[in-house]
């Protein structure tokens, strides 16, 4: 029993699955084989009782019912007169009687089918036999309707022929009982088979019943303990104690608790990794598990940049410590050039004074100039001004010229039509004759007239075309005069403008200049100002070197990947981010030589660091650095 729950407890989840239904399915199946075969056994032992052994006796109580009827209608022929309807009646009742029973005989004997009742049919066709034989002889005998023959068929009737009938019924009581005795058999059968199928069902159900409940034990067994124990595990975790570990086993909670374990190992090893940084131990190797190892490649990253921090601090602490000492001396030097600064701020001051004095003079002259530029812009509008009146003038003068022109060529067209109507008048005279003579020499005259009128409105035309064409030269040059002075409008409009800008940029730079003296005498008391802050810097930088040896002297606590024995050296990976490393190829100048820091720093001295850092790179050391200043 133990080495099968142990069987079982190795299985698989899976496996016991299959196995629990592979039993149900097996149980099931058995109970239906079973129930089949009892099913069939007494299906047959029915099938014999109703379709064998029932109808077989049914034939046989009927066969023997229709011989009694028969022996009943022999003997009542036998007291009928011969002849009569009534013994008509029995003859054939005993006919009758006699094919049924012979009929129904018939049937059972397809029914027979055992040893004993194929024994007996034969010896039963024989009796039948002999009583027909003794019975048709007592008809015969009572035939002859005698008193003695009636004698004679009572005295056979009731002798050999009752002899001869029970002897043959004794053969259908036997195959009665048999048949009797067989359906009880049969039925016993069916009973016994049907008890024996519900005590075997009982057997087989409750083997079923207790191998699924052994199955079903063990298997919940198998799994709600070792789940009980992950659950605890799991709250173990939580709470932070990573000591603990789990059974393992072959099945699916087995297997993951193997895999808890493992996670469990790996917490543990990770832990171990952060106690020893917790320590100062920054030189450990976090490998991560997977890509997908959050917690491993967070630790990893952890590691690296304390380690550059570290790195990164005690570079600083070094910088710092020569930086503070540069800066002590630079504001000694700082503050004796705020002094020599402060004298020369007072020159450039008198100088700018000066200065101011002409911005304002050239101010001054500028204004004058811009009054005269305005007065020669408002003369020039002037001129531009009659210019245009004259030019419209002349536009005048050349429309009523030509409309004078219009006029003269009227009166040259009417002393035309004149010289025509002259000469009419002429013509009409000649004809007249002496009548018109006088007619004629007035027409001369008038043609004289004519031409004469002609002749003078020619030469006004004349005239007119003439003043017409100095009228248009002269409008041509009032033009070119016109556009001379708003060219030269212009010109003093611009000449007028540079000066009134000139003007305002002398004031501004007058403006300007006084407001460079007062900075000038801000930048005079910043100046003094600094030389006494370049003092208190000079005290703050001795008190930040101390700072830089105290902080040294911490950072002895970490030790990091690639130091000595002696102090700290470059770290010997790249795996942090570019952009969180130090930038240390900048100050790659020696430093100067100046006092070295103390010796049992813990750190080294920091002269033999590879990265050491110039301050004269950081901070400015000489007069001519705060030229831009």
């Amino acid at each position: 029993m133990g080495l099968m729950i142990s069987m079982v407890k190795d299985m698989t989840i899976r496996t016991k699955m299959i196995i629990s239904f592979l039993i149900m399915i097996a149980f099931m199946v058995i109970i239906g084989m079973v129930g089949f075969s009892s099913m069939k056994v007494i299906r047959g032992h029915m099938e014999d009782i109703f379709n064998v052994r029932m109808p077989g006796i049914d034939f046989l109580i009927e066969a023997d019912r229709d011989l009694q009827q028969l022996l009943v209608a022999e003997r009542s022929m036998i007291f009928a007169d011969v002849g009569s309807e009534e013994y008509k009646a029995f003859m054939g009742d005993y006919e009758e009687n006699f094919q049924q029973s012979a009929a129904r005989w018939g049937k059972y004997k397809a029914l027979a089918s055992t040893p004993e009742e194929k024994a007996i049919l034969p010896k039963f066709d024989a009796a039948r036999k002999k009583w027909e034989e003794v019975s048709r002889k007592v008809w015969a005998v009572r035939g002859d309707g005698s008193p003695e023959g009636r004698k004679a068929a009572i005295a056979l009737s009731m002798g050999e022929a009752s002899a001869a009938f029970e002897g043959m019924r004794d053969y259908i009581d036997q195959l009665t009982e048999i048949n009797l005795g067989l359906a009880n058999a049969a039925d016993k059968a069916a009973t016994d088979a049907f008890s024996g199928t519900v005590t075997t069902l009982l057997v087989i159900t409750g083997l079923g019943f207790l191998a699924g409940l052994f199955f079903a034990f063990v298997s919940i067994r198998s799994v709600s303990k070792p789940l009980s124990r992950v659950i605890a595990f799991a709250e173990d975790l939580r709470q932070g104690d990573i000591s603990v570990s789990l059974p393992e086993g072959k099945d699916e909670i087995g297997v993951m608790s193997q895999a808890l374990n493992r996670v469990v190992d790996e917490l543990k090893r990770k832990t171990d990794i952060a106690t020893a940084i917790s320590s100062g131990d920054l030189r450990q190797e976090v490998n991560i598990s997977s890509e997908k190892d959050v917690f491993g490649k967070a630790l990893q990253n952890m590691v690296w940049r304390l380690n550059d921090v570290v790195q990164k601090l005690h570079n600083a602490a070094n910088q710092v410590d020569g930086g503070s000492q540069q800066v002590s001396e630079s504001s000694q030097t700082l503050s004796q050039g705020a002094t020599e600064q402060a004298s020369s701020l007072e020159e450039i001051t008198s100088s700018m004074t000066e200065i101011g004095a002409q911005t304002r003079t050239n101010a001054e002259n500028a204004g004058q100039a811009s009054n005269l530029a305005h007065d020669a812009k408002n003369a020039a509008e002037k001129g531009v001004n009659r210019m245009m009146e004259m030019t419209q003038s002349m536009s005048t003068i050349s429309e009523s010229s030509q409309e004078i022109a219009k006029i003269i060529k009227v009166i040259d067209d009417i002393a035309f039509q004149t010289n025509l109507l002259a000469l009419n008048a002429a013509v009409e005279s000649a004809r007249a004759g002496v009548h018109g003579k006088g007619f004629a020499v007035v027409a001369q005259e008038v043609r004289t007239l004519a031409a004469r009128s002609a002749k003078a409105a020619q030469g006004i035309t004349e005239l007119i075309e003439s003043a017409v064409n100095n009228v248009k030269e002269g409008s041509e040059i009032a033009e070119n005069t016109s556009a001379a002075l708003d060219e030269i409008q212009g010109k003093i409009t611009k000449a007028s403008d540079l000066v009134a800008e000139i003007a305002a940029a002398s004031n501004e730079q007058s403006k300007g200049i006084s407001q460079i003296n007062e900075g000038l005498s801000q930048i005079d008391s910043v100046t003094q100002q600094n030389a006494a802050n370049a003092e208190e810097t000079s005290a703050s930088s001795e008190e930040l070197s101390a700072q830089a040896a105290s902080l040294r002297k911490a950072l002895t606590f970490f030790k990091i990947k690639g130091d000595s024995s002696v102090g700290f050296a470059s770290p010997s990976y790249d795996a942090a981010p570019r952009s969180e490393q130090l930038d240390y190829q900048a100050y790659s100048k020696p430093a100067p030589k100046k006092k070295p820091a103390p010796a049992d720093s813990g750190w080294g001295d920091p002269g033999d660091s590879p990265r050491e850092v110039d301050p004269g790179q950081v901070i400015a050391l000489d007069d001519d650095d705060f030229g831009k200043y």
